[in-house]
């Protein structure tokens, strides 16, 4: 197995300088409660939320995230947090009202997802 081949298959994601400046933006303590992040097209944008995604899963286990990502990038996405072995689903708006409806003793979805 080439070392490249391993990387893929263990939870580690190497992220830019910018990337982990915005990983780190997210988790200060002094950052405000919601972060944008935007910018061109190939600046690794995914990336930097899988990082996002890596670390609050390694902090919290249990935690539960929603990221909104286009529908042409829902699969890419998926695939991409499932490499680094974060637990990732796909849920439409018609499943994500279904989850609301759901009583409010009951989690919505899953923790850890």
């Amino acid at each position: 197995m080439s070392r490249s081949e391993h990387d893929q298959r263990t939870n580690s994601l190497t992220l830019l300088p910018h990337q982990s400046q915005f990983v780190e933006t997210v988790f200060s303590t002094s950052s405000k409660r919601i972060v944008l992040l935007r910018a061109a097209v190939g600046l690794g944008k995914s990336a930097a939320l899988a990082g996002v995604a890596l670390r609050l899963f390694r902090d919290r286990p249990t935690a539960r995230s929603l990221a909104l990502v286009p529908r042409a990038l829902q699969s890419q996405f998926v695939d991409r947090l499932k490499r680094i072995e974060v637990p990732a689903c796909i849920v439409d708006r018609y499943v994500f009202r279904e989850l609301l409806d759901v009583p409010t003793d009951v989690a919505i979805w899953l923790a850890g997802t």
